[in-house]
């Protein structure tokens, strides 16, 4: 798993339970850490549109190798302002044209509950995120 660009992601339970020892929490970060580039564990809704684009351009970066995020359910159940994570890397140079993606995704629907497309803008010259 050395050396290949990877975001692992993870369900956390909810933070909430964490001081009552709940079935099933684990301080997943520390168990991440020793195989992984970084691991980390959202904390607020608001950071994971910034920790998801941080995570696929650091896997990538050299060196290539794995990413942890771990995700509590009560951070996946809050509102947050939509935001433009994308900032001043935009790349429009290798995006498909819309319509390629329907025409992909459209059959899936069938077979799908749901589909998600998450577009992530990369720029090798980029220096932070």
């Amino acid at each position: 798993m050395i050396g290949t660009p990877l975001v692992v992601t993870k369900g956390q339970r909810d933070t909430r339970h964490a001081l009552t020892d709940a079935l099933l929490f684990a301080d997943l970060v520390s168990m991440a850490t020793p195989v992984v580039k970084w691991a980390r564990e959202i904390s607020r809704a608001d950071q994971i549109p910034v920790l998801i684009r941080r995570a696929f351009h650091d896997c990538n970066a050299a060196p290539t190798g794995p990413v942890f995020l771990s995700l509590p359910m009560d951070v996946m159940e809050q509102m947050t302002s939509p935001r433009n994570p994308r900032g001043p890397y935009r790349n429009e140079g290798n995006r498909p044209a819309r319509e390629e993606v329907r025409k992909v995704l459209c059959p899936m629907d069938a077979h799908v509950d749901q589909t998600f497309l998450i577009e992530v803008p990369f720029r090798s010259d980029a220096r932070e995120v």
